[in-house]
């Protein structure tokens, strides 16, 4: 029963559902038949994503595999390409830290711009603070394992920190939209299960945020009572969730039944070598008992008689596995999985081994525009975030005024991979888009070289005057500062 569950799950696979309810505003009145409603949706996702949790651990339906004949021998392998695919995903997206950085405008060389950087930059240093780069990490598993993820930001109990946020599990939370088209997220839910010592349900505790509201809810035996009702400072839903694709699909699940199949061949074939080494033994015209067999296999030879006019003969019953006609089959699915899914090849190549030629050739590029289309996919939720952090920043006395007149069109989200891969080229370009008037900010954020473009524009504004024109603001602020400390001394 139990494999057959596993089953129908797996054939369900088509990416997670958007969770919607019947109302729109929320009050200590209606507010648990809407929870009610939007727990028993999220019901069905939470089994899809418990199972591709799963699946990537390497809890795969291999491992409930019915041999029929010689079921005595019977090899489980599994080849954990889910692993494979989700550690690739993670690792060239988020394997450098997400940072924002100044958003180009046409006041683009006005000293106002300087207030702009100074803000961003503490923007970064507040993130960093809070450790976003491993959360990034712990966000992008999730996406990548069962299609979405979810970040929770809350306005900290110590002033100094500003806030706090938190990557939840996908199993307990869900973001409730609205009915139109819009698809406005309108009540965040998480949730914690309480069980006893036989590992049954005994309450669930349960965090529902609207637009401006808080409810603490506990459902026991069916029912749910509201434990506290609070009113909130923060307009906006604090759980943010973010997608892997428009369909909510995890990396590996389009490609789930070619990993399956690989993981069928390997364990055949393991089967096909333990199967030749224990070869059966045929007895032909004569007989033998138990006890002469057990003689055969200790001692490796025996002597038998037939019967008149019949010749005896004892034969090993051997066929094997064509080893190289399975290995072509097993090539091509690993090659149709990898190109599905988005992820290079690492084998060496046979043909041109100049860098854009691998690149091309080993997948790289189509690796490339699948981030790309994922970055696009990420900023909404990103933005969002953005957006309610910086209310938060507004009414803390410890930020600092940059920070606090930070608008949201002012900042954008940059990914940053292969910093050092083609270095000189990087290099090159770099300098010869300086020298071509190209703004240096522009250019630093362009060329690929930093992780943190915002912070190298501002630490190098002093040694970038020359490509700057004289009538700059920045230049003129520089001089400015620069006068006024040597008067000072």
């Amino acid at each position: 029963m139990k494999s057959q569950s596993l089953i129908e799950t797996k054939d369900n696979l088509f990416g997670r559902r958007d969770i919607y309810v019947s109302h729109k505003q929320f009050t200590d009145e209606n507010i648990l038949d809407a929870v009610k409603e939007a727990m028993t949706q999220h019901e069905y996702n939470r089994k899809q994503i418990d199972y591709l949790y799963n699946y990537s651990k390497g809890k795969q339906p291999i491992l409930n595999r019915f041999k029929a004949i010689r079921p005595e021998i019977k090899n489980t392998i599994v080849e954990n390409h889910a692993l494979e695919i989700k550690n690739f995903k993670i690792g060239f997206l988020f394997g450098e830290p997400v940072q924002y950085i100044s958003r180009g405008d046409e006041d683009i060389d006005m000293a106002d711009n300087r207030q702009e950087d100074k803000g961003i930059v503490y923007l970064n240093q507040l993130m960093f603070n809070d450790d976003k780069p491993a959360k990034d990490v712990e966000l992008g598993d999730w996406i990548f394992t069962c299609g979405v993820g979810y970040r929770m930001c809350l306005q900290a109990e110590n002033d100094r920190d500003v806030f706090e946020t938190y990557i939840l599990d996908p199993r307990t939370t869900f973001v409730v939209k609205s009915n139109d088209y819009k698809k406005k997220p309108i009540l965040g839910v998480t949730f914690s299960d309480n069980l006893d010592e036989d590992k049954h349900l005994k309450y669930r505790q349960i965090d529902v945020y609207s637009e401006d509201h808080y409810w603490f809810i506990e459902e026991k035996n069916g029912k749910y009572k509201i434990l506290e009702s609070v009113y909130r400072a923060y307009r906006g839903v604090p759980i943010f969730e973010y997608c892997n694709n428009s369909a909510k699909m995890g990396s590996f699940e389009v490609v789930i039944g070619l990993c399956d199949a690989l993981n069928n061949i390997t364990s055949n074939r393991i089967d096909g070598i333990e199967q030749f080494i224990q070869s059966l033994i045929w007895f032909n015209n004569c007989e033998i008992n138990e006890e002469e067999y057990e003689q055969l296999k200790k001692q490796g030879a025996i002597q038998t008689t037939s019967e008149a006019g019949k010749q005896a003969s004892i034969k090993i019953l051997t066929e094997q596995l064509d080893q190289s006609q399975t290995q072509i089959t097993k090539d091509d699915i690993y090659e149709t999985m990898l190109i599905i899914a988005g992820v290079p090849d690492r084998q060496a190549s046979a043909g041109g081994n100049t860098g854009q030629a691998l690149i091309i050739g080993q997948g790289w590029q189509m690796a490339e525009s699948h981030a790309k289309a994922f970055e696009l996919k990420f900023n909404d939720p990103e933005k969002q975030f953005l957006r309610y952090v910086l209310s938060i920043c507004k009414n803390n006395q410890f930020v600092p005024k940059e920070l606090k007149e930070l608008e949201i069109s002012c900042v954008e989200v940059k990914f940053t991979r292969n910093r050092t891969d083609n270095i000189l080229t990087k290099t090159q370009a770099l300098s010869t888009m300086l020298n071509s008037g190209i703004h240096p900010k522009t250019a630093i954020a362009t060329c690929g070289l930093f992780s943190d473009p915002q912070q190298v524009w501002a630490d190098s504004i002093e040694y970038l005057k020359k490509y700057l024109p004289e009538d700059n603001g920045i230049v003129k602020a520089l001089e400015a500062i620069n006068q006024r400390q040597s008067s000072e001394q």
